[in-house]
């Protein structure tokens, strides 16, 4: 079952138009430029979005993966942030420290990025 937007309500369901050329996907994305909603014979709308995520990936009409690398990018400095004082701490052997980090941040940052 499928749940659509009506005049009060938003849909769950979303569309996204994918232009004839990167040029033009470009200046739509830029601009904001997004078809109008789709109405069903019943009433009900399904809106268009320039971007959403399926799968864990985002999706967008230029079809890059900035949007993922700079996700991954930001988890990894989180995660980074977040240990920060196991790796000041000098009672820690380096090879421990590394493990951690290969673990942790490496993976966050390098998961799925044989896809990029």
């Amino acid at each position: 079952i499928m749940h659509l937007g009506s005049e009060t309500k938003k849909s769950k369901s979303e569309a996204m138009y994918f232009p004839t050329s990167l040029q033009q996907a470009q200046h739509d994305f830029e601009k904001n430029i997004l078809p109008e909603d789709i109405i069903l014979a019943n009433g009900k709308k399904v809106h268009f979005v320039n971007k959403f995520k399926y799968l864990g990936s985002i999706i967008r009409p230029l079809l890059n993966e900035d949007i993922k690398i700079d996700t991954r990018i930001i988890k990894a400095k989180s995660i980074m942030g977040t240990v920060k004082t196991f790796f000041d701490n000098k009672d820690v052997d380096k090879r421990i420290k590394c493990q951690v980090y290969v673990a942790g941040p490496l993976n966050a940052l390098l998961w799925g990025c044989e896809s990029w």
